[in-house]
C-alpha cells in the first residue's frame, strides 16, 4: 500500500464497491417492489373473479367457484355480520370477525401470507383469500445471494485488472525512478523513450527529458566556465610569477623593482576584476543577488557614463539623445551594465569611428539602445557573444577577460529586462538594445 499502484487499485476497488452495493441495493428493492405488485395484482384480479362467477342457485343454495383460485391458497367465507360460513385451509378465527375490503400480512409458521378481502354483493357474502409469499421470499434470497457473490468477486475481478493497468500506467514513473536514481554527472545525455500521443503520463516524460537536456546544458556550461576560468586565470598568473622571479633573479635599482611591483599590481587589478565578475555571475546563477530597489532614471546613468567615457580621453564621436526612461532598479547594478556595454562599444569602435546612444520610453519600458560603427558581429556569433569569456576579434583597446556582455544580460534579467543584439539591414557595426520594465518617474530626465 506503500505504492501509488497499491493506493490507486485500492481507492478504485472500494470506490466500485460502494458502486455496486448501491446499485445493487436498488436492483434488490426494485424487484423486491416489483414482485410485490405482481402478487397483489395477480391475488386481487384471482378474488375478483372468484367473487364474480359465486352465485346463489335457485334452491338457495352457495355455489362457490374454488376452481378459479391457484392450488394451495386458503379461503375463508363471512356473512355480512361476520361469522364464518365456508372455509378451507386454517386461516378463519372461531368467532365474529371485523371485516374490512382490502389487503393485510400475516406470518403463519415462520412464512409471510398475503390476504385480500372482498364483499361480493351477488352472494352478499366477505370473501377473503390468503396466498403464501414462500416463493416471492424465495426468490429474494436467491437475489440477495447472487448480489452478495457477485459483488464482492466483481470486485475482486476487477481489482486484479485495475492493478494490472495502474502498473501498466505507471511503468514510465518506474522508468523515470530509476532513471533519477542512476543519474551522475556523466550520464545526462540519456534520455526516456518517448511515449505516444499527448496524455500525462506522455507529457510527464517528455518534461522529464527536457529537464535532462536543460541539466545537461547546465552541466556542460559549468564545466567550459570552470574551465575557461582556469584558462583565463592561469595565464596571467604564470606572468606575474615569471615578473616577479625576473626581478629576483639579480640585484636591481629601485627604479626597476618600482616598475616590477606596478606591473605586477596592475596585474593582480585585473585578475580581481575577472574575479569580482566570476562571483557577480555564480551569485546570478545560484539566485542570491540582493537588490536595493529604488526609482531611477535609465537617461540619468547613461548620461554620466557617457560623460566619464569623454573624460577618460575616448577618441570616437559621441551622438547621445536621452529622452525620460524611468525604472524600478538597483543603482549599482544598472550603472555596471550601462558602463559596461559602453566600454564594449568603446573597445570596437575604431579611431575617429561614431558611437550612438539613446534612452526612451516604449511600450511600458525603459530602453537603451547603444549602437557602434566598428566591425560588426557575424550572424553565427551573435548569440556567442554573450557567452562567458567569449572575446571576439582584436580591437582598438585592449580585450577584456569576456565577462562584459554575460554580466550585462544577467543584469538585465534580474530586473526583468532583456539584452539583444539586434541586426538591422544594410546597417553596419553592432546595435545592442536593453529594455526593462518602466517604473515611477525619478528626477528629470538630462538633456543629451
Amino acid at each position: 500500500m506503500r505504492s501509488i499502484r497499491g493506493r490507486l487499485t485500492l481507492w478504485y476497488a472500494l470506490l466500485l464497491f460502494i458502486t455496486l452495493c448501491f446499485f445493487s441495493s436498488i436492483v434488490y428493492l426494485g424487484v423486491d417492489r416489483s414482485l410485490h405488485r405482481w402478487f397483489d395484482s395477480d391475488l386481487a384480479q384471482e378474488v375478483q373473479q372468484f367473487a364474480n362467477e359465486s352465485e346463489i342457485e335457485d334452491d338457495g343454495e352457495l355455489d362457490l367457484e374454488y376452481e378459479v383460485l391457484s392450488h394451495g391458497e386458503e379461503v375463508a367465507i363471512y356473512d355480512s355480520d361476520g361469522r364464518l360460513v365456508d372455509q378451507f385451509g386454517a386461516v378463519a378465527p372461531p368467532g365474529p370477525v371485523r371485516l374490512v375490503a382490502g389487503f393485510d400480512t400475516y406470518t403463519k409458521n415462520g412464512v409471510p401470507w398475503r390476504r385480500h378481502t372482498v364483499y361480493a354483493p351477488s352472494v352478499k357474502l366477505w370473501l377473503q383469500v390468503s396466498r403464501s409469499q414462500e416463493d416471492i421470499r424465495a426468490s429474494l434470497n436467491a437475489l440477495f445471494g447472487l448480489l452478495l457473490i457477485g459483488v464482492p468477486a466483481t470486485v475482486l475481478l476487477a481489482s486484479v485488472g485495475g492493478l494490472f493497468l495502474a502498473s501498466r500506467l505507471l511503468n514510465p514513473l518506474d522508468q523515470i525512478t530509476r532513471k533519477a536514481a542512476s543519474l551522475g554527472a556523466e550520464g545526462l545525455s540519456e534520455r526516456l523513450a518517448p511515449l505516444d500521443g499527448n496524455d500525462e503520463l506522455a507529457r510527464l516524460v517528455g518534461t522529464f527529458n527536457q529537464m535532462l537536456a536543460r541539466l545537461d546544458d547546465a552541466f556542460a556550461r559549468q564545466k567550459q566556465f570552470t574551465s575557461d576560468a582556469a584558462h583565463e586565470l592561469r595565464t596571467p598568473l604564470a606572468r606575474l610569477l615569471t615578473r616577479a622571479e625576473v626581478a629576483l633573479s639579480r640585484p636591481r635599482e629601485t627604479a626597476e623593482y618600482q616598475a616590477s611591483i606596478e606591473e605586477i599590481r596592475h596585474g593582480l587589478e585585473s585578475m580581481s576584476s575577472m574575479v569580482s565578475k566570476l562571483l557577480a555571475l555564480a551569485r546570478a546563477d545560484a539566485g542570491t543577488v540582493v537588490m536595493d530597489r529604488e526609482p531611477l532614471d535609465l537617461s540619468e546613468l547613461t548620461a554620466d557614463a557617457v560623460s566619464a567615457l569623454r573624460e577618460d580621453g575616448v577618441l570616437v564621436e559621441w551622438t547621445t539623445n536621452f529622452a525620460s526612461a524611468p525604472l524600478l532598479g538597483d543603482q549599482t547594478r544598472l550603472a555596471e551594465l550601462v558602463l559596461n556595454l559602453l566600454e564594449n562599444a568603446v573597445r570596437h569602435t575604431p579611431e575617429g569611428g561614431e558611437i550612438k546612444v539613446s534612452t526612451y520610453q516604449q511600450l511600458g519600458q525603459a530602453v537603451l539602445s547603444v549602437w557602434d560603427s566598428g566591425p560588426g558581429v557575424p550572424e553565427h556569433l551573435r548569440e556567442k557573444v554573450f557567452e562567458r569569456f567569449y572575446q571576439a576579434e582584436v580591437s582598438r583597446h585592449s580585450q577584456g577577460a569576456g565577462l562584459g556582455l554575460p554580466i550585462c544580460r544577467s543584469i538585465a534579467a534580474q530586473h526583468g529586462g532583456e539584452l539583444t543584439l539586434q541586426v538591422e539591414s544594410g546597417q553596419k557595426g553592432a546595435h545592442f538594445v536593453v529594455r526593462l520594465p518602466s517604473g515611477p518617474t525619478s528626477k528629470s530626465a538630462p538633456k543629451g
